[in-house]
């Protein structure tokens, strides 16, 4: 397994091995539409073995978990989307999960002078109004090493983004700011 850090829940999750890891990288899943390609292997007249078993593999989630209704969802309400790939197409709930459970959700890590500054995938829409852009990334700062002086503005550190390029910006800009906090 692979132990991954989620510092902004103060928890830790792990990218667990699984077989469907044998298909996708870490970075080739993200921009991968597995509904998509879920039906074009189910179209497809002359499937390879291994395509078979990616098939059985992403209907098993498709099936096991679209049959869950999701609870925060009022009955007799416009619906809006919950879950968003990186690229800010809406998905399917057993899209993300797999995702987020199977692969790494990290944009970008750096440990700067003792602080660590972490930029994740959120996977679920966190925008409070339904007119707003879907937020579906967050940097935030903690501090990694105890030795490291307090700082308040970089302990209370915390962005959301709409897209991929912009949490890339802000991880940067978060990046900037712990060294220039931090510098002597």
């Amino acid at each position: 397994m692979t132990e991954v850090s989620d510092y902004g829940s103060g928890a830790m999750w792990e990218v667990r091995e699984h077989p469907i890891r044998e298909f996708f990288t870490d970075e080739s899943i993200r921009w991968i539409n597995l509904e998509e390609l879920f039906i074009s292997l189910c179209l497809k007249q002359d499937r390879s073995e291994k395509e078979n078993e990616l098939l059985i593999m992403l209907g098993y989630y498709r099936s096991s978990v679209a049959a869950i209704p999701d609870p925060r969802q009022p009955r007799g309400l416009p619906r809006r989307h919950l879950y968003y790939d990186w690229d800010g197409t809406p998905i399917q709930q057993w899209e993300a999960i797999l995702k987020g459970e199977y692969f790494d959700r990290s944009v970008a890590k750096d440990v700067i002078n003792g602080w660590l500054i972490s930029t994740v995938w959120l996977m679920i829409n966190h925008a409070y109004f339904k007119e707003q852009p879907a937020i579906m990334f967050e940097t935030m700062i903690f501090k990694d090493d105890a030795d490291a002086p307090n700082n308040e503005e970089l302990v209370d550190f915390q962005e959301r983004y709409c897209s991929y390029p912009e949490a890339q910006e802000g991880h940067e800009r978060a990046c900037e700011l712990v060294r220039k906090e931090t510098s002597d």
